[in-house]
């Protein structure tokens, strides 16, 4: 639930145009208990009385519809700089609305169906709604940071990733290769023991894997998806049962939170 009436938005506190919060509503996946609606991919099957399930996926994004207003009267030069703020972005923005629960928390969103709200001649705030990335707000990122002095590295841990989505996720990595070089592996127990796995890799060589889009660098700028097993490593909801093994120096998983808001 929503109580504070300062935001932000794309970086920029409202109070620098001395704008709040002065109404919100918001349409979502999320039920009077919380629980999010679900969108199934299925078939029927001639002359079977089950369907098959193909899976499922939370839908649809998060919606709020906000009203802005101000203390006093915006002039019509001010509300141009407002509008210019606010409306017409091609990306979406985070949007943080300031409350002491939800200072971790932030709206992907683009502001959409602007309205300026008036009384009588003067202009007072603004109406638009908020359309998100996702069913869901967001963390702001974390990380989960190893980091090794011996040169043959095995270090098993467990990880809860405390999502409020049942799907995976899919991190971020970094990890820097130690003076030897060699290879970097990390298994999920937890996810069917799943491999993800780099081979032969240079001294010092720092390696950035963008596990969502599917992107590999290199600090060589040599290409090396043809040292890689093509596993793109996720975390699980929940529990994670995790090995790292190989030459390495360091490694770095960052990752977001996606969290229900009702």
């Amino acid at each position: 639930m929503f109580w504070g009436n300062s935001f932000s938005f794309d970086g920029i506190p409202s109070e620098t145009y001395n704008l709040f919060i002065g109404s919100f509503s918001a349409s979502s996946t999320s039920s009077s208990q919380g629980s999010s609606n679900i969108e199934l991919y299925s078939q029927s099957i001639y002359k079977r009385s089950t369907v098959y399930l193909y899976g499922a996926r939370q839908t649809p994004v998060l919606e709020l519809d906000l009203e802005f207003t101000a203390p006093n009267e915006i002039v019509a030069p001010e509300a141009e700089i407002i509008q210019k703020w606010l409306f017409g972005h091609n990306r979406y923005k985070k949007l943080n609305i300031m409350q002491d629960d939800m200072q971790d928390v932030y709206f992907n969103c683009i502001l959409r169906n602007p309205q300026i709200v008036r009384a009588g001649s003067i202009i007072t705030g603004f109406k638009c709604t908020a359309t998100c990335d996702s069913p869901f707000a967001w963390t702001y990122d974390k990380t989960l940071t190893k980091t090794y002095s011996e040169p043959d590295v095995v270090d098993n841990f467990t990880f809860d990733f405390l999502s409020d989505d049942n799907d995976y996720f899919y991190p971020i990595i970094q990890f820097t290769m130690n003076t030897f070089g060699g290879d970097f592996v990390v298994r999920n127990f937890t996810d069917n023991d799943r491999i993800f796995r780099f081979t032969a890799l240079s001294p010092n060589e720092v390696i950035t894997i963008d596990n969502n889009l599917q992107i590999i660098t290199s600090s060589t700028t040599t290409l090396r998806l043809n040292k890689f097993n093509k596993m793109w490593f996720r975390f699980l909801p929940n529990r994670n049962s995790l090995r790292i093994a190989g030459d390495i120096s360091e490694a770095i998983f960052t990752y977001k939170l996606p969290k229900k808001i009702s």
